[in-house]
């Protein structure tokens, strides 16, 4: 009798055991919250997000796959040979092109070869008036390059910009237009911003290619990199040992949310840098789940913001840190 009370004690300890491991697992595998995240160069909707947990699904005991990179850019012309870093697809196995109207298909007269150093290049035929861009496939992820129709190009000589380059929470994405280069080794060519304050270059990333264009992306730029008047000195090293260097107007900001207690206002501040402290800027926030906002639209000169004047009270029914969706832009 005793005996049987103990084996069925034992039985049910270990069912228990099971149950709180399996909880365990699961909301270990699959818990996570969010932070400030930004996208977009031209001053978009943007958020900040940090995923905290664990940022691989287990497949199994031993195996774990992480999420493909998805990345956009643009080009001011699609037409010739674009070379892919294998750092944002891995290696690329369709291309598919984009016309009017958003339809997509693979496109088979767009060969793809894998130069000496593992990018992968194709060409686009001049015989596709109607492209919009290409979708570029690979094992680690896709790459969307989209055709920009309209002149908007910033600077002079040497070394242009898509757009004027703006620095948000320490990042810059954009394409440069640049002289014509030869395509030997596409992985050998450089990209660099020049530090006023260390008195160096620092290095960005090239995420695609050809032989006028160069898309680029730089992550944990301080201010310093545009300097008093508000220049920006970008270079590029070429395969052959030679530099390009251009300087071009930009300017950039960083915003600052505070931890916030439920339903309680606080401020919303930020810090411009590039801009002269009587240009003014508007910011349009866009209230997430929870949030409200004492003024959606603000008008700003750059003198009264890096004064510390609040752009905006937030109030949320979610406490601890805010994400953030707001569009900045200069005002005329």
């Amino acid at each position: 009798m005793n005996k049987e009370i103990l084996n069925s004690r034992y039985a049910i300890y270990i069912f228990v055991l099971t149950f709180l491991c399996l909880v365990f697992n699961f909301e270990t595998s699959f818990g996570f919250d969010f932070q400030n995240s930004a996208k977009n160069e031209n001053s978009k909707y943007k958020q900040r997000a940090v995923a905290k947990g664990d940022k691989e699904l287990k497949s199994n005991k031993e195996t774990r796959s992480k999420s493909p990179i998805y990345t956009e850019i643009k080009f001011r012309s699609l037409s010739g040979e674009i070379f892919i870093n294998p750092k944002y697809t891995g290696r690329v196995v369709s291309v598919e092109a984009i016309r009017s109207g958003g339809t997509s298909s693979a496109n088979k007269d767009m060969g793809i070869n894998v130069a000496e150093d593992n990018w992968s290049g194709f060409v686009v035929p001049e015989s596709e008036p109607e492209l919009e861009g290409v979708n570029v496939i690979g094992e680690d992820g896709s790459l969307k390059i989209s055709l920009i129709r309209e002149d908007s190009t910033h600077g002079d000589e040497g070394i242009k910009s898509i757009r004027k380059p703006i620095i948000f929470f320490g990042g810059l994405s954009t394409t440069f237009i640049t002289p014509e280069f030869r395509m030997i080794k596409p992985s050998k060519f450089e990209i660099g911003i020049f530090d006023y304050d260390e008195k160096k270059f620092l290095s960005g990333d090239i995420i695609a290619l050809k032989n006028n264009q160069i898309a680029v992306k730089f992550q944990n730029l301080p201010h310093t990199v545009i300097g008093e008047d508000g220049l920006l000195l970008v270079s590029i090293k070429e395969p052959d040992g030679s530099f390009l260097n251009s300087e071009l107007s930009a300017w950039g900001y960083d915003i600052f949310v505070p931890d916030t207690d439920v339903e309680k206002a606080a401020p919303i501040t930020a810090k411009v840098f590039g801009l002269p402290k009587e240009a003014r800027l508007k910011f349009t926030f866009k209230p997430l789940q929870g949030q409200r906002f004492s003024n959606t639209n603000s008008i700003l000169s750059v003198k009264a913001i890096n004064s510390g004047e609040p752009i905006t009270m937030i109030t949320t029914s979610n406490p601890g840190v805010q994400p953030l969706s707001v569009k900045v832009e200069e005002s005329l």
